[in-house]
C-alpha cells in the first residue's frame, strides 16, 4: 500500500470522528435539516472562495455527475438519516454500526471498480468486524432502538457506495478542492429547499454554541477530512482504503469519552484494539 495515502486516510478518519462526535451534541437543540442546511451552506460558502484561487478542476462531465452524487446520496440523505440516529442512539453504538462501511467498499470496489482484493484485506475485514461486535453493546434500552440501528447499517452501505463514487470521480480527473465545492453546494441546496418546503425552519433559534458545532462538523468532516481521503484515492485503490477508513470507528469511539462523556466497558476497549490491528493489516 501506498504509504502517503495510508497516512492521509488515518487523518482524514480521525477528522471524521471528530465530527461525527460533536454532531452528537447538538442532537435535542436543533432539528436535522437545520443541522445539516448550516453545516454544508458554511462550508459551500467557505469552499468558494478557496476554490476560485487555487483553480476550478472539474476534469470530466462524469466526474461532476459523481460529485453532485455524492452531494444528494450523503450531504443530503446520509447525513439526515445519520443525525436521526444520534437523536434515537447513543454515540458508541451508532458510530461503530454506521461505519462497516470498509466492508461495502471493498465489495463495491470489486464489483464496480474491478479491483484486485489482495490477500491481507480478508484477514484486515475480519478483524474489524470482531472489533465492531465487541464495540456493540448488547441491543436494548441502552443502545437504542432497533430502528436506528437498522438505519446506521444503510449509512454504511451508502458510505461505502459513496467511497467508488468518489474514486471514480478523482480517476476522472476532478480536483478534491472542486468536488468538496461541488458536493457541497449540491446538498447545501436540497437541503435548504427540503427545510423550506417543510418549514423546518421554523421555530428553530440555534445558539451560538450549536451554530459553531454545526459549522465545525461540515468543515472537518468534508473541507479537511473528505479532501485528505480525496488525495489518498488519488494514490491507492479504494478496496486498499476502505479497511483504513474503519479507523474512524475507533477515533469517534475513543474521543466520545472526553467530549460526550461516555463511559466504555472493557470488552470495548477490546473492540477498539482489534479495529486498530484490522487497519494495520491492511497495509501490508
Amino acid at each position: 500500500m501506498n504509504m502517503t495515502a495510508f497516512a492521509l486516510t488515518v487523518g482524514a478518519t480521525f477528522f471524521w470522528g471528530f465530527s461525527l462526535d460533536i454532531a452528537k451534541l447538538c442532537t435535542g437543540k436543533i432539528n436535522a435539516i437545520t443541522f445539516n442546511a448550516i453545516q454544508y451552506s458554511v462550508l459551500a460558502v467557505v469552499m468558494t472562495p478557496l476554490v476560485l484561487l487555487t483553480g476550478i478542476n472539474v476534469g470530466s462531465t462524469w466526474a461532476i455527475v459523481m460529485a453532485v452524487a455524492f452531494g444528494v446520496s450523503w450531504l443530503f440523505a446520509g447525513s439526515q438519516i445519520f443525525y436521526y440516529c444520534l437523536e434515537c442512539a447513543p454515540a458508541y453504538v451508532v458510530v461503530p454500526v454506521s461505519n462497516i462501511s470498509s466492508i461495502w467498499g471493498v465489495f463495491f470496489a470489486a464489483l464496480i471498480l474491478n479491483e484486485r482484493i489482495g490477500p491481507a484485506i480478508p484477514v484486515s475485514l475480519a478483524l474489524i468486524v470482531v472489533g465492531i461486535v465487541l464495540l456493540i453493546p448488547k441491543v436494548g434500552r441502552k443502545s437504542g432502538p432497533p430502528l436506528a440501528i437498522l438505519l446506521s447499517v444503510l449509512v454504511a452501505m451508502m458510505f461505502g457506495l459513496t467511497q467508488i463514487a468518489r474514486k471514480s470521480a478523482m480517476m476522472s480527473g476532478i480536483g478534491a478542492l472542486t468536488f468538496v465545492w461541488i458536493s457541497a453546494l449540491t446538498g447545501a441546496s436540497l437541503l435548504c429547499m427540503t427545510a423550506l418546503l417543510r418549514s423546518s425552519f421554523r421555530g428553530q433559534k440555534p445558539d451560538r454554541f450549536s451554530f459553531g458545532i454545526s459549522v465545525s462538523a461540515g468543515l472537518l468532516n468534508q473541507l479537511v477530512g473528505g479532501a485528505l481521503y480525496l488525495l489518498a484515492l488519488s494514490m491507492e485503490q479504494a478496496s486498499s482504503l476502505a479497511p483504513v477508513t474503519s479507523a474512524v470507528i475507533p477515533f469517534g469511539f475513543l474521543l466520545s469519552i472526553p467530549l460526550l462523556h461516555e463511559r466504555p466497558s472493557k470488552k470495548a476497549m477490546a473492540g477498539v484494539v482489534a479495529i486498530f490491528l484490522g487497519v494495520i493489516v491492511a497495509t501490508l
